[in-house]
């Protein structure tokens, strides 16, 4: 019999759950300086508003995952999906800025439910090569969400405002609770959790900090800082310092995303073939190499915006190449407790993220455009060290 979790239609609910981050994320963007000019409190506030919505993400999932090891996975998908929708209620009716800090908080702790328990339930039901093609298939899917969320974002500002943008993400964590409700079939059930033993505070360290999931846990996350380094300076590389338009710079960001959706792929197709040893190092090299050609291209002096698009698009398919491996590798020893070690996967990779976008924010104002694919080097160089020290992924 076909397992439920296999049908497009749950592939589609786990991609779903997997987007909620980047769509709260990257739809907001547009309206930054509208909400500004609403609500008062002048750009740092609407930082805030990014800051606090990842530390609400990266925080809750550690508790979702526990206790869906324990009670299963879907009720903890409803309350988060509920904590999801009261936040973007609140965001959206906020009369001023500290309403709306609170809201995203409590929004931030919604979202980190997805991705946990969406890899958490792809490893209830699949190993090895099943499960590699289903993470590299939610990979294509995650990547595509930074592609239109920004488009979709302005098109919601060009018939509404800003209060919109929040109104819509509070109706698809609705329409979530009930398709979870309804369409989601509980992927590790009771009789799994009772026959699993509780680990006693010692097991539950050494299991969760043993070699393989810290390692490739430690290249996932890693790998992301170096992207996310990215994000967090391409205004400055392509708006300030080629002088693009915001509609082209929109395209860009869309091709590199897209290296993103290419390397998932191309990871799910030959994760057979090739193992996800081989993945994970061949998408390291990419991922070193193409930002450390953009970094000599900018210090030598006038590259041209084809060829740091080339380097940057080569990276992101090295990290679409990475991230279904590693996941991979860092899950499928976990067993009863992959709702936790998903969480714990998730927050590390958030706080890898936040440091890589302090880091080029820090350095930007004195290294200007050489401090994004500085952090980007320095980043995908510490996951190359982690997968170099023994080995990493699973043939």
């Amino acid at each position: 019999m076909t397992d439920r979790l296999q049908r497009p239609t749950s592939l589609l609910l786990l991609g779903a759950l997997c987007a909620l981050p980047p769509l709260s994320i990257d739809m907001a963007l547009p309206a930054a300086i509208q909400t500004q000019n609403d609500l008062g409190g002048g750009p740092l506030a609407m930082g805030l508003t990014l800051s606090l919505f990842m530390a609400g993400f990266a925080l809750a999932p550690i508790a979702y995952g526990a206790v869906s090891d324990r009670l299963g996975r879907k009720a903890p998908l409803i309350l988060g999906l509920l904590l999801f929708t009261l936040g973007g209620l609140g965001c959206a009716f906020a009369s001023s800025v500290d309403m709306l800090l609170i809201a995203r908080v409590v929004q931030g702790m919604g979202a980190g439910v997805g991705p946990t328990l969406a890899f958490a339930a792809s490893r209830d039901r699949l190993q090895g090569t099943a499960m590699h093609r289903r993470l590299a298939a939610l990979g294509m899917l995650l990547g595509i969400a930074p592609v239109i969320a920004p488009s979709l974002g302005a098109a919601i500002l060009s018939l509404s405002d800003w209060r919109a943008i929040y109104a819509v993400l509070t109706a698809l964590g609705a329409i979530l609770v009930l398709w979870v409700s309804f369409g989601f079939e509980e992927t590790w059930p009771a009789e799994r959790r009772s026959n699993a033993a509780a680990p006693s505070g010692r097991r539950l360290f050494a299991r969760i900090f043993s070699r393989i999931p810290l390692q490739n846990g430690a290249i996932r996350g890693l790998s992301a800082g170096s992207m996310f380094a990215y994000v967090a300076g391409s205004p400055l590389l392509f708006v300030g310092a080629y002088g693009v338009s915001s509609h082209i710079y929109a395209g860009l960001f869309a091709c590199t995303a897209l290296g993103i959706v290419a390397g998932s792929a191309v990871s799910g197709a030959l994760g057979k073939r090739l193992g996800g040893r081989h993945l994970i190092g061949g998408g390291l090299i990419l991922a070193t190499g193409a930002p450390a050609v953009a970094l000599a291209l900018i210090l030598l002096g006038g590259p041209s915006l084809q060829s740091i698009t080339i380097c940057l698009v080569t990276a992101t398919f090295g990290y679409g190449l990475i991230t279904p491996a590693a996941t991979q590798a860092a899950l499928e020893p976990m067993g009863d407790l992959a709702g936790l070690a998903s969480a714990l996967l998730n927050t590390f990779q958030m706080a890898c993220m936040a440091l890589a976008s302090l880091l080029v924010a820090a350095t930007s104002d004195v290294a200007g455009i050489v401090a994004a694919p500085a952090v980007m080097v320095l980043f995908s160089a510490a996951s190359l060290l982690a997968f170099l020290s023994r080995g990493a992924g699973t043939e």
